[in-house]
């Protein structure tokens, strides 16, 4: 796989569960692009942060 904006740099991945869910970073290591899939989709940051949120809230509770 390459960077879908430099199409050059090969991504670092990291692979982590968020809310149950399968999330992965991704981040080229030519150019610094970054970019996050959710169980196979492609989302936004905000999504990526809305969930972690809601997990730490969860988290607190106990």
């Amino acid at each position: 796989m390459s960077c879908p904006e430099c199409r050059i740099g090969r991504p670092v991945e990291i692979n982590l569960a968020v809310e149950g869910r399968a999330l992965r970073m991704r981040r080229c290591t030519r150019c610094g692009e970054r970019w996050w899939d959710r169980d196979g989709e492609r989302v936004g940051i905000g999504v990526v942060l809305s969930g972690i949120a809601s997990q730490a809230e969860l988290a607190r509770r106990g």
